[in-house]
């Protein structure tokens, strides 16, 4: 997304305070929900709903409300946080166009408050030129994976941090101004780009800076890891080459450190062979070079040794002294660098280490609950006593005696309930008048052994009367069975019916169009 900073100025103290309330509920939430930025927010009633309609018309922030009802930042919103506290910090008066673009980056050329062109850089992540960031750069570590916000953060702060380790250390770099979020300011280069020179007057003193500044990183720890012609800025008034472009920067303690520092080598060579037609013999390895001083320590790059920084401590304590207040003597400026960058790692692994001490603490917890069931299935629970009123225990004692008599009572007259109902159909068999039988014998005795079976009741001897009786109800039985049958067999033949008049009439229409179109 391009920088459009037209808008800037018609925001109010209430737009930030919204858009910085959705930064803050970005930490925890993909999609920020509306209920959690008005608390956050903390305006009058209905004043958030108003902000938020109007940054999303900005394109500030990106409505969604499939899940939920909620908002992110874009990049855009992003930019126009960083922006404001710049201005509050009283480091830029204004912002212009676009100078450069990158796979991870856009530069903006800017005004500071003395009317000076300053240079802007603001990090992207997240593009589709480049997106494998977990293979190529270190900036999560063994945290999980985050929004390209906050690692566009993460590669500024590592930006700013080697460029003003490098800058004071004596390095041709630009000098770093403030950073803040995902955004770096630094001071502008008076050169162009190496890959826009199609000639040049001297290329081999050129060159030779090249070798000399990818030797000299090495003898204080560090590698750049993409050092061609993108990014490197030859200055002609002054005759010096400048680096730019730091966040992949390594430790020369890291496992591939030589493949990269080769890998610089080559590319010079490449380079100034094709577009100048100029080569050099150069050929050192890294084990060649000799280590002056740990800034990779400092700086904290990929790849350093965390043992190290240990022995780097001791050395500032020796050198500015031992005593009560030795830590107070130590540089402050190295202090806050390493502290900031291990920020993150600390608050980590801290997490890591309560999270541990939870599931310590709970495992004892866990068999011992265990053994409380054992012992439960094993012994009866005692009858728990109130000791408010005991009074109760014994009121709910009789209810429980009154509740089992009454069920036992009900038994009693469902049983002789049972009896009555035998003894009536006893009774009917018995005093019903001979009739004849409609049935032959075979028939009857057949009938009478289903009947039995039926009934359950093969003991008893079932008489002629009984089965003439049975026969009817079961005759009633069938015919009523057989209406409903005869009745789904109705429906059945309707709607079949129904379905080829209504192909019929499709199959007439047809003809009828047919005709039409004919």
């Amino acid at each position: 997304m391009k920088l459009d900073a037209k808008y800037l100025r018609y925001l109010t103290a209430d737009d930030f305070r919204v858009l910085l309330s959705i930064e803050m509920g970005m930490r925890n939430h993909e999609l920020v929900p509306t209920t959690l930025i008005e608390r956050i927010a903390n305006l009058k009633s209905g004043g958030v709903r108003k902000v938020l309609s109007f940054i999303a018309k900005k394109k500030l922030v990106h409505h969604d409300s499939k899940p939920y009802d909620g908002y992110k930042l874009t990049y855009l919103g992003y930019d126009y946080l960083a922006l404001n506290t710049f201005i509050k910090r009283q480091l830029l008066w204004g912002v212009g166009s676009q100078v450069g673009v990158g796979k991870e980056s856009d530069i903006y050329i800017c005004l500071d408050m003395d009317q000076k062109e300053v240079i802007l850089k603001l990090h992207r992540l997240g593009r589709v030129s480049f997106r494998t960031i977990k293979s190529k750069r270190d900036y999560l570590q063994h945290r999980k994976a985050q929004n390209w916000l906050y690692l566009s953060r993460l590669s500024a702060l590592k930006e700013y941090a080697f460029m003003k380790a490098l800058y004071e250390t004596g390095f041709p770099v630009p000098k770093p101004i403030s950073q803040n979020r995902h955004c770096v300011l630094m001071s502008i280069v008076d050169g162009y780009p190496l890959y826009q020179y199609k000639k040049i007057a001297d290329p081999g003193h050129y060159m030779k800076q090249c070798f000399d500044l990818i030797v000299r990183l090495a003898k204080y720890g560090l590698i750049h890891g993409d050092f061609n012609e993108f990014n490197l800025m030859l200055c002609e008034k002054d005759r010096k080459m400048v680096m730019i472009d730091f966040p992949q920067m390594i430790s020369t303690n890291h496992y591939n450190a030589e493949f990269y520092f080769q890998r610089d080598i080559q590319c010079i060579h490449d380079f100034f062979e094709k577009r100048f037609n100029f080569n050099m013999d150069f050929q050192v390895t890294l084990d060649d070079v000799i280590k002056e001083t740990d800034l990779d320590l400092k700086v904290a790059a990929s790849g350093y040794d965390k043992d190290k920084e240990k022995d780097l401590k001791r050395l500032l304590r020796a050198q500015f002294g031992t005593g009560q207040h030795a830590d107070e003597d130590i540089d402050e400026d190295l202090e806050e660098d390493v502290e900031r960058v291990y920020d993150d790692e600390s608050d980590d692994e801290s997490e890591e280490e309560s999270d541990e001490e939870e599931k310590t603490t709970i495992k004892p917890i866990i068999n011992d609950d265990e053994t409380l069931i054992k012992d439960t299935t094993t012994q009866q629970r005692p009858k728990e006593v109130n000791k408010q009123n005991p009074l109760l225990d014994h009121e709910e004692e009789i209810d429980q005696e009154e509740d089992d008599n009454q069920q036992d009572k009900e038994e009693e007259n469902i049983s002789t309930y049972q009896q009555q109902i035998e003894t009536i159909l006893a009774q009917e068999f018995d005093t019903k008048e001979t009739n004849e039988p409609t049935t032959t014998k075979d028939e009857q005795q057949t009938e009478k052994d289903v009947f039995e079976v039926i009934l359950g009741k093969t003991t008893m001897e079932l008489t002629d009367d009984d089965i003439a009786l049975l026969t009817t109800i079961r005759s009633k039985v069938k015919k009523s069975s057989q209406r409903k049958k005869d009745r789904e067999r109705i429906n059945r033949f309707a709607k079949r019916n129904a379905k080829k008049g209504q192909q019929k009439h499709k199959k007439k229409s047809l003809k009828k169009s047919d005709d039409l179109y004919w």
